[in-house]
């Protein structure tokens, strides 16, 4: 009888262990399909960024192009060299803006 129980016992054990290790196997599998899915999202989003900023970028090279005002208030931010990088991006931003 003892041996039947512990035969019992380890049948049971074993048979949690396997579908503890099946339940762990497909969390792995649904953890990495999810990872993959965030990291192709992600992808997706950073090139989407860098072609706006591209785009972005265009548009005030060509609000400067099309103002001759504009473009002599440029140059004479470029050749205030007082200002850090910083402080110049934000004031032809703030240029560009008004």
């Amino acid at each position: 009888m003892a041996k039947v129980v512990h035969q019992d016992v380890s049948a049971a054990t074993t048979n949690q262990v396997s579908t503890a290790e099946v339940s762990t196997t497909e969390e792995v599998a649904k953890t990495v399909d999810e990872a993959e899915v965030e990291t192709d999202e992600q992808v997706a989003f950073s090139l989407q960024e860098k072609e706006e900023k591209k785009a972005h970028e265009e548009l005030m090279l060509a609000i400067i192009d099309a103002d001759e005002v504009l473009q002599a208030r440029v140059a004479k931010l470029y050749e205030d060299k007082t200002l850090s990088k910083d402080d110049r991006v934000q004031r032809l931003a703030d240029l560009i803006n008004a």
